[in-house]
């Protein structure tokens, strides 16, 4: 798949989140097609997904969320839990996040907001740098 097919991909998904609203826990009936949950916080609206382009490999996902001074949460194993990723981002983040075509090997991501500026990470997440 081309790099600029993933890179519509995600912001396709993203926008799509973007306009669901706020994250909520619930739990669905045992129905069959009903195993969808939504898990995080409660009143926090999600403005960005970024899927690493290996997600079948490295389960690895990045959400922006409004509401929270933090911003940018990152999951290894495919949505079951979420960290923090902040160090360098805090209160700088609106927020958005794409992940590099490249991720598996080059580990880089873009967050931000407009006023705020853009940062990268070259170690997925762990660190940021305001460019």
């Amino acid at each position: 798949m081309r790099p600029y097919a993933v890179f519509g991909s995600l912001v396709v998904l993203g926008a799509i989140l973007a306009s669901c609203g706020q994250v909520q826990s619930f739990e669905t009936s045992s129905r069959a097609g009903s195993g969808w949950r939504a898990i995080g916080p409660e009143g926090i609206d999600v403005k960005s997904l970024a899927v690493s382009p290996e997600f079948s490999s490295d389960q690895t996902l990045f959400v922006g969320l409004l509401g929270w001074d933090l911003g940018v949460f990152r999951s290894t194993d495919g949505g079951d839990s979420w960290e923090e990723v902040y160090e360098g981002l805090r209160g700088n983040v609106d927020p958005w996040v794409v992940v590099s075509p490249d991720y598996a090997s080059d580990r880089t991501l873009l967050a931000g907001k407009g006023n705020g500026g853009v940062f990268r990470s070259t170690d997925g997440g762990d660190s940021w740098k305001k460019v």
